[in-house]
């Protein structure tokens, strides 16, 4: 391959962000990576003669063997029934909007030209992850189970120790679903890794399910290089993203679109959690968060 390697994880996450429609270009933007080496990828994968969503199941391992074993085919051994649809596929989704035109009838017309061509299955995936890579908008239109907002407030919360009366400052870390506003806060010693890593996991408990992105702000613990182009994501946190077959799609630097709904968030979070709480003491971050889960009902 002409440009770089990246890890398997990160080929497992392209798939994942190719899947939901995103552009090479936007792709290469989340990995950190060039767009040459994104569209290489691309290439190389489309090559297997299987679909992205297909892929997408497949383990790291698998992969990893999938991407190897491409390498080493002759660079002229491109998959030419990819080809061949990919010139079609435009006109095709054309046709599609005439009133009556189905997927099928269009693969009957395909295989009339093509008989060694894909099977309707395969021939109605491509087409439709076209189509979705096509009607890809800027207009923010958050879909439930689609994505989760995550952040820290800039006001801490504090806890007392009890023998001795030491006040201790802690973050308070903030998620909500772009699709039905459902909000999850909880107290937490600080914002490293480790912490925020476990605040996620304790927020897909609570929210009873796996959303398709995560949305983090450009924070240290996730993002190690914050950047419109290239962000850095923590190895970790996109090995716990993969765990949970869900994808991290950190917000851009200076793009207040992006974080505007979480940002909303902690403006009603101060109003209905911290003022409530501004006058009473809490020994531990087990009694302050059981306090918040009390809150957080009502105000959901």
């Amino acid at each position: 391959m002409a440009n770089r390697k990246i890890e398997t994880m990160d080929v497992k996450q392209l798939l994942l962000l190719k899947i939901k429609g995103y552009f090479n270009r936007r792709i290469a933007d989340q990995l950190g990576i060039s767009r040459n080496t994104a569209n290489e990828y691309v290439k190389l994968l489309k090559k297997s003669g299987r679909s992205f969503e297909e892929l997408s199941e497949w383990n790291l391992a698998q992969l990893k063997k999938l991407v190897e074993d491409l390498n080493a085919k002759p660079e002229g051994s491109s998959n030419k029934k990819y080809d061949e649809l990919a010139k079609l596929i435009p006109r095709y989704l054309q046709q599609k909007k005439y009133p009556g035109c189905t997927y099928q009838a269009l693969w009957y017309e395909y295989k009339a030209a093509y008989p060694s061509g894909y099977g309707y299955t395969q021939f109605k995936l491509h087409l439709k992850a076209y189509e979705n890579r096509k009607t890809v908008s800027f207009v923010v239109n958050h879909k439930y189970g689609d994505k989760l907002f995550i952040d820290f407030t800039g006001q801490k919360l504090q806890i007392v120790d009890r023998s001795d009366g030491t006040v201790e400052e802690v973050d308070v870390f903030i998620d909500i679903l772009g699709g039905s506003r459902y909000t999850y806060v909880e107290a937490c010693l600080n914002q490293q890794m480790e912490h925020f890593i476990r605040c996620t996991v304790n927020c897909l408990d609570y929210i009873g399910g796996v959303v398709q992105a995560l949305v983090p702000d450009n924070l240290k613990s996730a993002v190690h290089q914050a950047s419109d182009y290239e962000p850095r994501l923590n190895r970790q946190y996109k090995a716990m993203a993969l765990h949970y077959n869900t994808v991290i799609v950190p917000a851009r630097a200076e793009k207040p679109r992006d974080k505007a709904l979480v940002e909303g968030a902690v403006k009603l979070i101060y109003q209905h959690i911290f003022y409530p709480i501004r006058n009473q003491v809490f020994f531990s971050l087990a009694e302050l968060n059981e306090q918040i889960r009390a809150l957080l009902v009502s105000y959901n």
